[in-house]
């Protein structure tokens, strides 16, 4: 027994340090036996002007754009009490973009976000997460979100994406979530770029 959990917490927070180093506890050959059945969601997929400006439509984008995704995961094993199925984050994010009309891939697969090994550098936060991301029953001032399940928004491309690099046409953005143990799933989201003279945007 290395310690209790308090009154009205309901759970722990397991952190694995190897040689001044943060590392995943659920990691293969670190904290055994365990094994994962569950399979990550890619919830959401959005485009942005910026980080923090408003959602563009995918049906009309052009020049620079902030491209987000909303992913989560549940533990594999069940959570008693008011935790019970609020969400986790995958341990790997990655993306790629593909043509609408044949799928050929176009952007080839990027990693986003990779805690497979350890956390990201706490300086680095905002250049993974994107505003509005907050955990589950997160504190705001004064006030507790009782029961309110987390939000993880993961900047797919920060400082954005130049949609000139791309002809005009129509792509699937592709986005997979991937757990510690290889469970995932993937999402797409199809958006079109304008760049030439003469298209009106939205």
């Amino acid at each position: 027994m290395l310690g209790h959990i308090l009154r009205g917490s309901g759970h722990v927070h397991l952190t694995e340090i190897d040689n001044g180093v943060t590392v995943n506890p659920l990691a293969p050959g670190h904290l055994t036996p365990y094994t994962d059945t569950t399979v990550p969601r890619v919830d959401s997929i959005r485009f942005r002007t910026s980080v923090t400006g408003k959602d563009l439509l995918p049906e009309i984008l052009r020049g620079r754009v902030e491209m987000l995704t909303s992913v989560s995961d549940l533990p594999t094993l069940p959570v008693p009490g008011v935790w019970r199925n609020l969400p986790v984050t995958p341990a790997l994010v990655t993306w790629e973009i593909c043509r609408g009309d044949n799928g050929k891939v176009i952007v080839p697969t990027h990693t986003a976000y990779d805690v497979r090994d350890h956390l990201p550098a706490a300086n680095t936060f905002w250049q993974v997460y994107a505003r509005g991301t907050h955990q589950n029953m997160s504190v705001f001032g004064a006030h507790y979100s009782f029961m309110q399940p987390g939000l993880y928004l993961i900047r797919l491309t920060p400082g954005g994406f130049d949609t000139r690099t791309l002809h005009d046409a129509v792509y699937d953005l592709v986005v997979t979530a991937t757990d510690i143990r290889g469970n995932h799933s993937s999402t797409a989201l199809r958006f079109s770029v304008h760049n030439r003279p003469g298209v009106s945007g939205v």
